[in-house]
């Protein structure tokens, strides 16, 4: 079994109508992040039946999130205007079988 990774995962609940809108930010937010060092990848998953949005990211470690984590991209805040409510976030353990 391989070591663990570490995920952190954002629900974000887009204003009415504002679905499609939220997703682009969320994609433009991702392609920002690319290449900071400890992430392995980003997923964006979308519940369209719940009305939501998942932005996953996948982190060598907690340490290595925080220090990318220092400085912002701006397209968070394009995302978070998007959204009804601040983004809840959820750390996780993740084991990648394949």
């Amino acid at each position: 079994m391989k070591g663990p990774l570490h995920a952190f995962d954002y629900r974000f609940l887009p204003l009415p109508g504002q679905m499609d809108a939220l997703v682009e930010a969320l994609h433009a937010l991702g392609a920002e992040m690319i290449g900071r060092p400890g992430l392995i990848g980003v997923q964006i998953l979308v519940d369209r039946e719940h009305d939501a949005c998942y932005f996953v990211e996948k982190w060598t470690s907690p340490e290595a999130r925080a220090e990318a984590g220092a400085v912002l991209p701006g397209e968070l805040g394009a995302a978070m205007a998007l959204s009804r409510e601040k983004p809840r976030a959820t750390e996780l353990i993740c084991y990648d079988i394949a």
